[in-house]
């Protein structure tokens, strides 16, 4: 090979790799805004789960079966605290509900399962009451549930090295029968969740 024929090689592999790398991250960013974002037809989300509550007990997603199931996606480390905030809001709306609330389940999945060990989930949900329901899973339970349920693992890197968490910004409501029926914005605040709940539920009994 002569050396302008080199040169060029070199140059159109360089080209190649850049188009790649810049394509790469067009795709990386695509996904990550497009699974922001609950899918619109309903049998695109939702499915079968097996994680571990704080007890370390094995929890499915037929344990909640017969119940509304509101599940939020987070960690106990949350890049701006976001998961504290929404926690207790759903707190919060849980007390709003009162007697209503034997028909909802309300989840806190943590997608930091190397760091949310049983003992951390334990002691960061017992300040939000015992109507919330703390679970987390090993690492291929974790990803399954992402795929399944179109939330996105997303963890940010802080200048301390530690990884934070990205929360989902949606809450997602399964139905009783475990079939997804929507979602709420993250920032709802108690009293919106605790109206959008009890309409539902009335509209089941009848």
């Amino acid at each position: 090979m002569t050396t302008h024929k080199k040169i060029s090689f070199w140059y159109i592999a360089a080209a190649a790799f850049v188009i790649a790398l810049i394509g790469g991250f067009s795709a990386i960013k695509f996904t990550m805004e497009s699974n922001q974002n609950p899918p619109q037809t309903r049998s695109e989300i939702g499915g079968p789960f097996r994680l571990s509550s704080p007890a370390e007990n094995i929890v499915t997603d037929g344990t909640f079966m017969g119940r509304w199931r509101l599940m939020y996606f987070g960690a106990t480390r949350c890049v701006d605290d976001k998961c504290s905030k929404t926690l207790k809001n759903l707190a919060q709306a849980m007390e709003i509900l009162g007697n209503k609330t034997t028909h909802v389940a309300t989840l806190f999945i943590s997608m930091d399962n190397n760091y949310d060990t049983a003992s951390r989930l334990r002691l960061f949900i017992k300040q939000y009451g015992d109507k919330i329901i703390a679970l987390t899973g090993g690492d291929l339970a974790i990803r399954d549930l992402s795929i399944l349920y179109h939330v996105p693992i997303v963890k940010i890197k802080q200048a301390n090295g530690t990884d934070l968490i990205q929360p989902y910004n949606h809450i997602l409501i399964m139905s009783p029968e475990g079939n997804y029926s929507g979602f709420l914005d993250a920032d709802t605040s108690a009293q919106e969740i605790a109206e959008r709940l009890s309409s539902l539920i009335s509209e089941s009994e009848k």
